[in-house]
Formats: structure tokens, sequence, C-alpha cells
């Protein structure tokens, strides 16, 4: 009798130990998740070490990310007070280590906040010189809003002769969507932005100094599209501004959105109005420029090289067919 009883209770230790032990291996996951150099726009951080810990003690070997930045974790048990320290490689690490979470299976997101200067110089569109006194703005596009980058506050471009017109940036986060606006006393526009970039420009991981230097206004191109057959003039064409044969950004402007500045960009190509005149604004000085002009009633036109000098160049008229 005590024998039978005695199996009876180590079976159902047994068991109680099987339940456990399938307990504690269903009660796992692989997780991972992605290092970023900025928790906006950031980079991916290649060849990070990532090493997980719970209640302070290292859990496993670590991890190192892949060219996308990302990292994975398999067969963690879930549960709280898990941290993760990610250190990038460069000669002087980087290193951040996460608050306290639950795995649940969910990736976890670390920034390591990577920073380096942005440098240039603003320059006049219309003399072609250095142009000191300006407020300089760095701001970057999120989800296609302009936003102040945080950290990083407006700066005057250098009015010192040696270094007029320059500027620098410090704590620049390395990330994408970056925007120069220039305010600019002695110009008739009081906004100017640049096209956004990337800081670095390649677009990686490495904290680079980087220079992007900015044009503030610039000359304003315009002429009147004819038709050669009946001599008047054509609305409705299409024309578009070349330089060396590449189609011209002409620089963005920043206006009042409703959740913030928005970007737009400037208008190339452009269409000719009733009276067949078109306009380019903020064309920067240069040589190698020519128009395209695409009838409305049929046919392509392209003009012969031109430069672009002076703020007010002389008018580029077109002819079309005949």
């Amino acid at each position: 009798m005590r024998m039978k009883a005695l199996l009876a209770l180590c079976g159902v230790l047994l068991g109680l130990w099987l339940v456990a032990g399938c307990s504690d291996k269903d009660n796992t996951s692989s997780f991972g998740g992605t290092v970023l150099t900025s928790a906006t726009n950031g980079f991916p951080v290649q060849g990070a070490t990532v090493v997980l810990f719970r209640n302070g003690v290292q859990v496993g070997p670590g991890a190192y990310t892949g060219a996308n930045g990302s990292y994975t974790f398999p067969n963690v048990k879930t549960g709280s007070g898990y941290t993760i320290q990610a250190t990038d490689a460069a000669a002087v690490p980087r290193s951040y280590t996460t608050p306290n979470f639950v795995n649940n299976g969910a990736p976890v997101t670390i920034i390591l906040n990577i920073s380096t200067t942005l440098s240039g110089t603003v320059t006049n569109g219309n003399t072609g010189l250095a142009e000191g006194g300006d407020t300089v703005t760095l701001l970057q596009s999120v989800n296609g809003v302009l936003k102040p980058v945080p950290g990083v506050a407006p700066v005057t471009s250098s009015t010192v002769a040696a270094t007029l017109g320059n500027y620098t940036f410090t704590n620049v986060p390395l990330a994408s969507g970056y925007v120069i606006q220039v305010t600019s006393p002695t110009d008739a526009f009081t906004q100017f932005d640049s096209l956004p970039f990337n800081v670095p420009t390649t677009a990686n991981d490495v904290p680079t100094p980087t220079t992007f230097s900015v044009t503030v206004g610039g000359a304003t191109l315009s002429g009147t599209v004819t038709n050669g057959t009946t001599g008047n003039p054509e609305p409705g064409d299409t024309v578009t501004l070349f330089q060396n044969g590449v189609q011209v950004k002409l620089k963005a402007k920043a206006v009042a959105g409703t959740h913030g500045k928005q970007l737009t960009t400037g208008t190339n190509p452009t269409t000719t109005n009733s009276l067949g005149v078109y306009t380019f604004n903020n064309v920067p000085l240069g040589t190698g420029y020519t128009v395209q002009v695409v009838s409305a009633t049929g046919g392509t036109v392209t003009t012969p090289v031109f430069s672009v000098n002076v703020a007010t160049p002389p008018a580029v008229n077109v002819t079309v067919g005949g």
C-alpha cells in the first residue's frame, strides 16, 4: 500500500516537473530590433555589439548588427527585468543601455545618438558673393513637415572678411531629411531653403564632418513662347530649365502648414500663361543653361546654351513651329 502511494507521489512530481520544463521552454521567444544613429530619420548602425541582460546578469553570448542595423536574440525567456547594451565599432565607441523592459517578443529599437558638425557658406544668388549676417536655421523634414532639430540652435553667418558667409552647427544627429533655412535681412525674400539632404551626405553611421553650402535668392529668368506660324503667344506650353543637360532643381521654400512648415519645391517645369510667358525664380547664377519648350499644339524646341550672370538676365524668348 505504501509502495503504491509512493509510486503515485513520484508520478505526480514527475508530471509537475515535465509541465514546468515544457512551460519554461514554451515561454520563450526570439526577438530583436534595430540600432540607429538618431531617433528621427536615423541611419542603421552596422557592426555594433548588442548584449542582453536580465536583472544585471548577461543572457547569452550577445549579437552583432548587420548592414541594416538589425540584431536578433533567439529563444529568450519572456518576462521583465531585461536591458540591452549596444556599443558601436568606432575607434572611440559610443554605448547606450536601454531602460528595463518586458520581453514579450516585440522589437526593441536602440538609439545611439551619434552626431557630427555641419558647416557651409551662404552666398547671395544675385551677386555671387558670400553673405554675412544672415540667420541660418537647421530644420528636418519629418513626413513632409519641417521641424526644428532639438538641441541645434540657429546661428548667424560670419561677417568677418576672412570667413565671410560661413556658418557651423555642432552636435547634428546623423540622419536624413535636413533643410537649411536662411533669413537674409538684405534680400527681398526672408526665407530660403535647400532641398533635403543627409548628414553625412554618404548616409551612413560614420560621424564625418559635413559641408553643405546654400545660395540665397537668385536670378529671375523669363521669356515668351510664340507660335512661328501664327505669330501669336502660346499659352499652356510646358517649359523646362536645364543646366548642362540636367533639369535644374530650383530651391525649395518653407510655407506655413497645418502642422508646421511644409516644404515646397520650386516649379520646374512650369507652364506658359495666357500671354505665353513663363518665369523661373531663384535661378542660380551660372553657365550652361538651356530652355526646352514642349508645345501644347505639338513639337519640342530647345534653345541654344546661355548664361545667367545677373539678377535680371535678358528674356529668353522661344519660337515653336513655323
